[in-house]
């Protein structure tokens, strides 16, 4: 099934996502899933809003997104880096969260680039999770495009908090989508119709289970947080103009355009 938040009328509200359009749930999604009952069973009978009715927004709204850095070994041999022995871990703020369709706007000085990436979304409060009831504690995934300043990453001598704290700096969505199967789930990005990274969720350097569990013995995580997984090789530069596609089935494709810094 593929979760969505979206604004209807002003509202907003969860729904799931089929061919017909979007069929809004009765319910938070993240209850249904701490209640083990079936989504199918909270849709509104009879109501479905078309596509072009509604304003799809981010999936979900992270109190924290928590990234995971250089998490396949064929990224860290291109960047010349040395492969970690547990998961490298950075949190970006929640005023970087937009959504799909939204814009990405690039700082005037800054030098960006782009990194899709699988996240798995948290549906059920835990902290010391172990790697074996992790299943347990993510309701499904869904897409993000780690964007990073790597002019402000050098400046700031390889600390990622502003380089990748930026508004905006972590497009999200379209949708949840749950029972992904990571052991043949494919992920490419698109800038400009050229794809510029590829791979398998299964060449990950730790796997879901690994990073989850990890998180938590540092922080508990909460129903709608985020654990961004990595992006396979090699980042892209982007520039005013670019239009960013993200895609792996089922979730979808994520897709934003590029502009130049706002007017002040």
């Amino acid at each position: 099934m593929r979760i969505v938040r979206f604004r209807y009328l002003g509202r907003r509200r969860y729904g799931l996502l089929d061919s017909e359009g979007v069929r809004p749930l009765s319910t938070s999604p993240f209850r249904v899933f701490q209640q083990g009952r079936d989504l199918a069973d909270c849709v509104e009978d009879g109501v479905v809003f078309g596509r072009d009715e509604v304003v799809l927004l981010p999936p979900c709204a992270p109190g924290k997104y928590v990234g995971i850095g250089i998490n396949y070994r064929a990224t860290a041999e291109a960047l010349g880096m040395a492969v970690s022995e547990e998961p490298v871990v950075y949190v970006r703020p929640p005023n970087c969260i937009i959504g799909d369709g939204d814009r990405i706007e690039l700082p005037v000085d800054g030098e960006v680039v782009c990194e899709g990436e699988l996240a798995a979304v948290i549906g059920r409060r835990g902290r010391d999770i172990a790697e074996g009831d992790v299943a347990a504690h993510v309701i499904g995934y869904t897409l993000t495009n780690d964007l990073m300043d790597v002019a402000q990453f050098h400046r700031d001598k390889g600390n990622p908090s502003l380089a990748k704290g930026r508004d905006g700096f972590a497009p999200l969505g379209p949708c949840i989508a749950t029972g992904l199967d990571l052991a043949t789930a494919e992920l490419a990005t698109f800038v400009n119709g050229t794809r510029v990274q590829a791979g398998f969720a299964r060449d990950m350097l730790f796997g879901v289970e690994r990073c989850v569990s990890h998180v938590s013995r540092f922080m508990t995580l909460e129903p709608g947080d985020v654990v961004a997984l990595g992006c396979p090789p090699t980042p892209a530069r982007i520039a005013p103009g670019d239009r960013i596609e993200i895609g792996c089935a089922p979730i979808g494709t994520l897709a934003n355009e590029v502009a130049g810094a706002p007017r002040t």
